[in-house]
Order: structure tokens, then C-alpha cells, then sequence
């Protein structure tokens, strides 16, 4: 497919070529985000975003006629309507991002203050090799920090609130540990060793290879050569064992079938290799590691002393009170700015000098655009104002 986009002169190759394959996908490169949206609006593989916005408001026209239908002719599974408003609600969404983002992207492009921008972000790096893939760090930041910061900010606020929970339960949790530890009754092991909860719970993350791996983390089986046993054992390949802490000898299982085990008897002390050695220190330490009320403590003061933070710029753009959408936009696009490239940090620093300057015009023209509200000029003591 041919580009059919058309840019001003002074817009670097390498913006050309990224925000041609955001908006018509002719790079197969696509990120995650647009393979997502392309997803969401039914579209398969990354054709970009005026090719996915399209199929979006179709697959968003066919999802209403069908919902309308639907609810026409009563009585109606109440369930299917619900499932088909919530495919509606979530489609709508993602029709609106797409939409934002293209003209974001189109404004970044194609707006006449941005070609200052470019002339400014060309006499900072005039010197430097890769001049484009910083101007291209910069326009991605301005671009990818323009987010709803309300989201972030709640849900911080919903964890400082789960943290005070948290802490007063483990509190409590341990507490009645501890008190029927006490009565002196059998009670399961579960509730106190780690090392039962880690046998008896399988894990959510990657179930078969916790279970494959978790033996060698309790340091529960070895291996041993076939030639250091002693007895009449006739397997041809080597034996998972695992060591018994008596005189009567190893209580061996064939690693390819559990069902078939033996005790083989020992004449005299049993060779054990570093590696076994290793192993019998994981059980010891298994042994005497904390227990579960102790742990719960533990969770319980990083509960009381922890402070809950979103993802890297999103967090610096709602740690201040001040949280009108001018300033966290800017504190977010500068702390991506500076996590792109350590340039950008050494730049913002020095704010007397000419380049520094330029950059810090930059910063301000391209927020004034991207952010797009009716009367908002960012200026530059906006931006020195949130360096500081």
C-alpha cells in the first residue's frame, strides 16, 4: 500500500515514517497498543489507526442493530443484552482513543507552531548522531503522556485504602495464629511452616513449572549415581532419590515411574556431592525459615509504611496536590522526556543556557498543541514551574 499522507518539509524522516505506520499501518512494526486497538475494533492484524477507527464504527453500527433488535421483541434474555451493551460501551471507548489519537498525531504533524518545535529540537541536537531518534523520543512523550490521569489517581487512592485493610488484617491473621499455636492442639502444619504452604499450593503464575520446580526449591530430590548405591538395584538409568535421615538407607523412586520405589541398603557412609550438600541446606533452611504469622508482620509494617505508586510517569504526574490537567500533563511529559534519554535530563537542568532554553520553548509549544483546549497557551514559566 502506498503512503497517501502528505507531510510539511520540515517534519524529520523518522516522524514521517512513525506516524504514517500509526495512522495507515505500512510498518508491520506495530506496538502492542495498536495491535491492541486493531483487536478491539475486529480489524485482525495492525492496519492502522483510520483503517481500524473505520472497522471499529461498523463493527460499533452492526453491534447497535443487533442490540436494538434485540430488546424490540420481549420477552429477551436480559444476560445477552447485557453482553451485548458491554461489547458496545467497550468498542465506543476504543473508537473514541483511536479518534483522539489521530488527531493528536494529525496536530503533531501537520500544526504551524510545531514546525518552531522541530526548528528548535533540531538546534538542540544539531551536533548529535542521532538527532532524529531523540526528536522522535520527544514527540512520543508528548504524545503518550496525554492520558486520562483521573484513572491513576484513583486508583491510588483505592490502594492507600486496601493498605490500611491489609495491615489490620495481617495484624489480626497473626495474632489468631499465634493464639491457637498456643492451645497446644494438633493443627495443620499450612498454618505456620512456609515450606507446607509452598508444597500444598500450586501456583497461578505458570502452574506446570511450579510444580515441576518446586521440589528442587524445597530441596526434597536429588540425583545419584547408579555406581554409589549398594544392593541389587537393576535400573539402567539414574534413580531420583530422595536421602532418608536413617542408617537403613536411601529410599530410592525411578525418576520415569514414582510407583517404583526400593530401600537400598548401605554398607557404609553414602557419597554426597556439592550439589546434594546444597540440597540438604534447602531443607534445613525450609526448616527453620519464618513462620506464616511472622511473614504477616512483615506484610503488616510494609502495609502501615508503604505508600501505594502508579506506573513510572503517571505517578510523577499525580504526585502534587495541584492536579488541574495542564500540570500533570507536563509533569508526565517531562518525566517520560528524561526516562527516554539522560540528554533530556541534563538539558532541563542547566535552564539558563541557550539550548536548555530552546528545549524548554519546546516543551511548552508542543503541550500547548497536543493538550488542545480552548484558550490554553503553555508557556514557558509553566514549564520552568514544574522543573522545579
Amino acid at each position: 500500500m502506498g503512503s497517501i499522507m502528505h507531510f510539511p518539509s520540515y517534519i524529520p524522516e523518522i516522524i514521517k515514517k512513525h506516524a504514517t505506520n500509526y495512522l495507515e499501518g505500512e510498518d508491520a512494526d506495530a506496538d502492542d497498543a495498536c495491535a491492541c486497538a486493531c483487536a478491539c475494533a475486529g480489524a485482525g492484524d495492525w492496519c492502522g489507526w483510520i483503517k481500524c477507527l473505520k472497522k471499529g464504527k461498523e463493527e460499533l453500527s452492526k453491534i447497535e442493530k443487533q442490540l436494538k433488535a434485540f430488546i424490540s421483541k420481549p420477552p429477551y434474555d436480559e444476560d445477552q443484552a447485557n453482553k451485548l451493551s458491554i461489547k458496545k460501551s467497550y468498542i465506543e471507548s476504543s473508537n473514541q482513543k483511536m479518534e483522539r489519537d489521530i488527531a493528536r498525531i494529525n496536530r503533531l504533524i501537520s500544526e504551524d507552531l510545531m514546525k518552531k518545535v522541530y526548528e528548535r529540537l533540531n538546534d538542540v541536537f544539531f551536533v548529535d548522531v542521532d538527532k532524529e531518534s531523540k526528536i522522535l523520543i520527544f514527540i512520543h512523550s508528548a504524545w503518550s503522556t496525554n492520558i486520562d490521569y483521573e484513572k491513576p489517581r484513583e486508583a491510588v487512592k483505592k490502594a492507600e485504602q486496601l493498605y490500611k485493610k491489609i495491615e489490620a488484617a495481617a495484624e489480626k491473621l497473626a495474632d489468631l495464629l499465634d493464639e491457637v499455636d498456643k492451645t497446644g492442639c494438633y493443627n495443620p502444619s499450612d498454618f505456620f511452616r512456609i515450606s507446607y504452604l509452598l508444597g500444598n499450593t500450586d501456583s497461578r503464575h505458570n502452574f506446570d513449572i511450579w510444580r515441576l520446580k518446586r521440589s528442587v526449591l524445597m530441596g526434597k530430590f536429588s540425583f545419584i549415581k547408579q555406581e554409589q548405591l549398594e544392593g541389587n538395584l537393576k535400573i539402567k538409568r539414574n534413580l531420583k532419590i530422595r536421602l532418608m535421615k536413617s542408617f537403613y538407607g536411601i529410599l530410592c523412586f525411578d525418576e520415569e515411574d514414582i510407583s517404583r520405589t526400593c530401600l537400598v541398603k548401605c554398607k557404609g557412609p553414602i557419597p554426597i556431592d556439592p550439589i546434594e550438600a546444597c540440597k540438604n541446606d534447602l531443607q534445613y533452611v525450609w526448616g527453620i525459615a519464618p513462620d506464616l504469622s511472622e511473614l504477616l508482620r512483615t506484610v503488616k509494617v510494609a502495609a502501615s509504611k508503604s505508600k501505594p505508586n502508579s506506573w513510572d510517569f503517571a505517578n510523577a504526574a499525580i504526585e502534587s496536590r495541584q492536579n488541574n490537567f495542564k500540570a500533570q500533563y507536563l509533569r508526565g511529559f517531562i518525566n517520560l522526556l528524561c526516562q527516554g534519554d539522560e540528554c533530556f535530563k541534563n538539558l532541563l537542568c542547566k535552564k539558563n543556557e541557550s539550548f536548555s532554553t530552546s528545549l524548554i520553548n519546546a516543551i511548552a509549544d508542543t503541550a500547548t498543541i497536543v493538550l488542545n483546549e480552548p484558550d490554553l497557551i503553555v508557556s514557558y514559566d509553566d514549564v520552568i514551574k514544574k522543573l522545579e
